[in-house]
This record gives structure tokens, C-alpha cells and sequence, in this order.
């Protein structure tokens, strides 16, 4: 792992920083690339694998990927030299990223979860030796695990559909996958000319996979609002002068403020994904096996969203003793390394909640201190709560119509009844929530 010479607050990293291959961090575009730069930036593949790219979802969707490989691509399939990838982009760590998430989207691609399902196999058989050999290098540069993640196959993953796209109020349909899989038909749809199914699921596959990243760029100030807001407090303990600190109060209140709006955002940009939008048994049928996790490892997860593990260090979380709060800790692992060292910095540094209380305990009425409370309520009954909502109401509809299947964050349910289901997913909400509500000051 790369060692930075000193820890650093979250202010120092966004002065230091930080290698892009490892993680972009940014006041400008938060825990994302600029997406123009990346949908402008070179895939550096060769021919055989440019093909692969192009032809990939044809092979996905008629589940041939994995018997081409073995039994036809053995000796056309280059191995690729990811050395060579990565000195022809010294210069341009959006080609390598884009790249990057291409090879392993594809490796996505070659796992035959029908069968891990069906419970056939227990896990999924090795993936081709060209696949994982490059997976393995590419991580090595990376920092990161060598499967895919969230990271892969969402946030590095999707592209702006309009270049004039306002990041910060963003939607589903202003974004688009490099690396689709299911927007081709079927043999037996081709040979009946019918197109439809491929278009619903392409759609479908498209907002639902683009969900974080649009997620991610809706909120991406707030790497600059949680920076200016420790360094505003480690000023206000550092001063002497009650003039100073008195401004630095209003700083804080205004970044708080800001924080808020960005919640807002967060939340009415998840609302977006519902059943108008994507059909969730589509979803459930055709698009979840896909991402799921192999080998013991996470699929795509919302857990992995760096946003949400930037907002609950930022809010001063500190219990993570529930189920999805330990699935959260593993999947922390899982985000790209910059994204850890900035998160980490500010979960040890100045806090916002201990500034709170510091603050109430000057004033019972401190603006502060109800400030923070509101903040807090404005994430768990926000976004927090449409999410459960949504993840409720997918499971629900998938299940009923479409049968079981295991969720891509390895979360166990019993199949035999849709009502186990519901009422697991409910819990387990639940109480995620209320251990971010212990959060709030006097809890």
C-alpha cells in the first residue's frame, strides 16, 4: 500500500493531492472524476479486446462469454500487458481508470450466477486466465481489490449523456455506461425481430447501475463543505479572539446549511429510482445477477457508496454494531484507497459533532447545536428513508413476481415467503437509522 508521508487533515489532503488512479478526491467534483474528461478519454485496449468490448453484451445476454473464452479466444485473446497500459497513460489517469473498469466489467461479465443461484455450484468457477491476470495487475496499481466493485462498474463506469448537464441537481437518463451488458436481444428475440425486451432492460440497466454515480456528482460538494467545515473549527479552538471565533460560528452554520442542501439532493435524486423508472422485476429478473458478489465478496452495493461513508464520519458515526452497520465496515474496504485515506482524515478530524456539544454546553439554545440535530434528521429521515422505502419496495415486487435471489450485499433471507423478506429488509433499515438518530446530541 502507498504510504503519504504525514496523516493529514481533510483540508491538507485537498492541498497535497493524491494520485487519481487511486481514488479522485476534489473540491470541483468531490469522490468523482470529471465525468466530460472521462467520457472524452481513450480506452487503451487492443483489437481483440476492443471487440470483446463492443460485442460484450450479445455474448452476456445469450450467457456464451465464458465458453468463447475457453474454447475459441484461448490463443486469439491477447493477455493483456497492463504494464504497458499503464506507462502509455502516465499522463492521463482517465484513460487507465476507464480502461481499468472496462477489464473488469468484462470479468463481471464471464461469472455464471444462474448456476450460483440455482445453487448448481457454490461459488462460480475461476474466471479466464486473461481476465484474471490482468485483474491482478491492475490492482496492484490501483490499491484496490481485484474484483469488481462499485467503483468498476458505476462511478468510473458512467458518462454524461449532455455535456451541459448541471452535476449537482444530475438525474438517471443524464447518464450513461461505457460497459453495458444486457441492452442486446436474446437469439430466439432476434430470430422473432423483437427488439423491445433488449431496450427495457438496456434502460433499465442503465439508471439503475448509473443510480450511485448520479448519487455521487449530486452531492459532490461536499468534500469542500466537510473540509472548510473541520478547518473552521480547528480555527475557532486555535483563536483567542471572541470577534474570530464569533465569525467562524456563521462559517460553520453556513457550511452546515450547505450540507443540508446537499442532503436534500441526495435524497430527492434517489427518489428518482422507482417503479415508473425501472420495472423492478426487470431489475430483479435480469439486471441484479450481475451484480452480485462472488467468492465471499460484495457485489455492487450501495455500502460501497463512498458519499454515504463521507456523510457518516462527517456526522461523527461511531457504532456500527447492526447488520448493514458491519456490512458497512467491510464494504469501507472495498472503496477506492484515496476515498479511504480522505474519510479516514475526517473521521479523526475536528468533529463536527463534538463542536456541537461543546456548543450546546455554552448555550442550551446554541444555533449550533440545533443546527447539527436538524442535519442529522434532514439525512435520516431523507435519504435514509427513501431508501428503505425503495429497497422495500423492489424486493417486495422482484420477489413476488420474479422469484428469490441474493442480494449483491450477501444479506440473508429466508426465501419460502415475500413477507420474510419485506419484514427482514425492514429491520434491518430500521436499525440502521436509529443508529445513525444516536448520532444526534442529548440521544
Amino acid at each position: 500500500m502507498p504510504m503519504y508521508d504525514t496523516p493529514k487533515t481533510s483540508w491538507e489532503w485537498l492541498e497535497h493531492g493524491m494520485d487519481p488512479r487511486l481514488g479522485p478526491v476534489s473540491r470541483e467534483y468531490g469522490l468523482m472524476f470529471d465525468p466530460r474528461a472521462m467520457g472524452e478519454a481513450r480506452v487503451v485496449l487492443p483489437d481483440s479486446w476492443l471487440r470483446l468490448w463492443k460485442e460484450l453484451p450479445k455474448h452476456f445476454i445469450n450467457r456464451r462469454l465464458r465458453d468463447l473464452f475457453i474454447h475459441e479466444w484461448l490463443h486469439e485473446m491477447e493477455t493483456l500487458n497492463v504494464d504497458a497500459i499503464h506507462a502509455e497513460c502516465c499522463d492521463d489517469p482517465h484513460a487507465f481508470i476507464k480502461t481499468k473498469s472496462i477489464v473488469f466489467c468484462i470479468a463481471q461479465a464471464c461469472i455464471d450466477f444462474d448456476r450460483v443461484i440455482s445453487q448448481e455450484m457454490p461459488e462460480p468457477e475461476p474466471l479466464p486466465d486473461q481476465v484474471q491476470s490482468a485483474m491482478n495487475r491492475f490492482a496492484e496499481f490501483c490499491h484496490c481489490p481485484d474484483y469488481c466493485t462499485l467503483a468498476d462498474m458505476s462511478l468510473t463506469a458512467s458518462i454524461l449523456m449532455n455535456e451541459d448537464t448541471d452535476l449537482l441537481n444530475c438525474t438517471l437518463d443524464d447518464l450513461k455506461l461505457i460497459c453495458p451488458v444486457n441492452n442486446a436481444p436474446t437469439y430466439e428475440e432476434e430470430v422473432r425481430n423483437d427488439l423491445e425486451p433488449a431496450r427495457i432492460r438496456g434502460q433499465a440497466e442503465n439508471r439503475f447501475n448509473s443510480t450511485p454515480t448520479m448519487m455521487e456528482y449530486r452531492v459532490s460538494d461536499l468534500v469542500d463543505i466537510v473540509a472548510n467545515t473541520q478547518r473552521a473549527i480547528y480555527d475557532y479552538r486555535e483563536s483567542s479572539s471572541s470577534k474570530e471565533q464569533d465569525q467562524l460560528v456563521v462559517e460553520i452554520l453556513h457550511q452546515i446549511a450547505r450540507a443540508k442542501a446537499s442532503f436534500k439532493r441526495l435524497w430527492k435524486g434517489f427518489a428518482l429510482l422507482s417503479r415508473k423508472t425501472v420495472d423492478p422485476v426487470v431489475w430483479h429478473r435480469d439486471i441484479v445477477k450481475y451484480t452480485s458478489g462472488y467468492g465471499g465478496h460484495l457485489g455492487l452495493s450501495g455500502t460501497q457508496t463512498p458519499c454515504v461513508h463521507l456523510i457518516d464520519a462527517f456526522l461523527g458515526r461511531k457504532t456500527f454494531a447492526t447488520e448493514m452497520g458491519k456490512t458497512s465496515l467491510k464494504a469501507f474496504q472495498q472503496t477506492q484507497y484515496n476515498h479511504q485515506c480522505f474519510i479516514l482524515s475526517v473521521a479523526n478530524g475536528p468533529q463536527l459533532r463534538s463542536f456541537a456539544e461543546e456548543c450546546s454546553a455554552q448555550r442550551t439554545d446554541h444555533p449550533v447545536a440545533a443546527a447539527f440535530n436538524d442535519l442529522v434528521d434532514s439525512y435520516t429521515r431523507g435519504f435514509l428513508a427513501m431508501h428503505k422505502g425503495r429497497a422495500i419496495e423492489f424486493a417486495k415486487v422482484g420477489f413476488t413476481e420474479a422469484g428469490p435471489r441474493e442480494f449483491s450485499a450477501k444479506t440473508e433471507y429466508e426465501w419460502l415467503a415475500t413477507e420474510n423478506v419485506v419484514s427482514k429488509l425492514k429491520r434491518v433499515f430500521d436499525e440502521a437509522i436509529r443508529e445513525r438518530d444516536q448520532i444526534k446530541l442529548d440521544k
